[in-house]
């Protein structure tokens, strides 16, 4: 349309001409229906896994902070954005390219805290479409590796001397635990970033009443390396 951009690559519309460059934008982007809403739904659900990847590699001890830098340094020369900037781009575009329905949809709550009831998520389809399509990346991220291993505990029982039900037994168990503990580390992974997130976009108001901040604060830490320092300790 002709508008200019930043130093990022975003487009500067003029104020009076918002609503028209996003009613274009929607007609070329968005969603026609429920298939390109479950592609969108698939691409945000595998970019939010590598977030949370992202930030389990970080949290390598020695080496996780390395990888980490290293691979932002690459796709800063690539896209020139950090990988998290890069990454949270892509999921704010696919979630904007959503039908309208399916954008009220994920926004709708499972609990309505101000009523202390279930929240209207629990009687809309396209809640449970969205959760479950989202989910999809993560569980199979899960699933390859406990699977690979279950087939290895299988071979070596049989190796063993095992019959085939004991090292199916066996092979169930590991498949089971394995999962259950990539499970747990994808789901904190993802808990601690959601957390770090919250506190990032913070104001100063909303963070007045933080004594580990007025305590950074007091250290010399300007108001945005305070806030920093808290969202990547609340995230450890």
């Amino acid at each position: 349309m002709g508008f200019p951009l930043d130093q990022d690559g975003n487009v500067l519309v003029p104020a009076d001409r918002v609503e028209e460059y996003q009613a274009k934008w929607r007609e070329k982007n968005q969603s026609a229906g429920v298939a390109g809403d479950v592609t969108r739904l698939l691409k945000i659900g595998a970019n939010n896994l590598a977030l949370d990847t992202r930030y389990l590699v970080g949290a390598i001890p020695v080496i996780g902070e390395p990888i980490v830098k290293a691979v932002d340094a690459a796709d800063k020369w690539l896209h020139g954005k950090s990988s998290k900037e890069y990454l949270e781009g892509l999921i704010e575009y696919e979630q904007a390219s959503l039908t309208p329905q399916m954008r009220q949809a994920r926004a709708e709550d499972w609990w309505d805290e101000k009523n202390s009831r279930l929240g209207p998520a629990w009687s809309d389809p396209r809640s449970y479409m969205a959760a479950l399509t989202e989910s999809v990346p993560g569980t199979a991220a899960t699933m390859v590796p406990a699977m690979a291993l279950a087939r290895a505990a299988y071979g070596a029982k049989l190796a063993a001397g095992a019959t085939k039900e004991v090292a199916a037994k066996v092979a169930a168990r590991t498949a089971m635990f394995s999962g259950a503990v990539l499970e747990g580390a994808q789901g904190g992974a993802q808990s601690a970033r959601s957390v770090s997130d919250d506190i990032v976009r913070m104001t100063p108001a909303q963070l007045a009443g933080s004594q580990a901040m007025r305590q950074l604060m007091a250290q010399g830490l300007s108001f945005e390396d305070a806030r920093a320092a808290l969202a990547k300790d609340a995230a450890t």
